[in-house]
């Protein structure tokens, strides 16, 4: 499988495959921080675990270990947790996500659900 990013970084931060990460990352937050986590449902069908973090020094809302499956994606299933840190009193939410080909749909999503894209250069650096 290709990768956009040099074997030696996705080596490290998913030494089990990204699923397992993301398994791993879900499983932290359902047992150390439950309260912050929602669901979004379609028909009665869970479609996405999505946790939020507020931040009040910068008026934020943070989403973050959101899970979707493909075929959900692109749903505005974000909107309950956009309601939920604007009643927290913040004036504005973040996602972050992947700059990878892999992760073009989430960019989609966020780009159709008028995020702003903010440029950010990562460097990694094999030791």
């Amino acid at each position: 499988m290709f990768y956009a990013v040099p074997g030696f970084v996705y080596d490290n931060f998913y030494p089990q495959g990204w699923e397992a990460r993301q398994m791993l990352d879900l499983g932290a937050v359902l047992d150390d921080d439950s309260d912050s986590v929602t669901v979004a449902e379609i028909d009665d069908l869970v479609v996405a675990r999505i946790s939020i973090r507020i931040h009040p020094e910068d008026k934020m809302g943070e989403i973050y270990v959101l899970c979707v499956p493909s075929e959900h994606q692109r749903q505005r299933l974000m909107n309950q947790d956009h309601q939920e840190i604007q009643d927290a009193g913040m004036s504005m939410v973040m996602v972050e996500t992947g700059g990878d080909p892999e992760h073009e749909a989430a960019r989609l999503g966020c780009e159709t659900a008028e995020y702003h894209r903010w440029p950010v250069t990562r460097y990694f650096k094999e030791l």
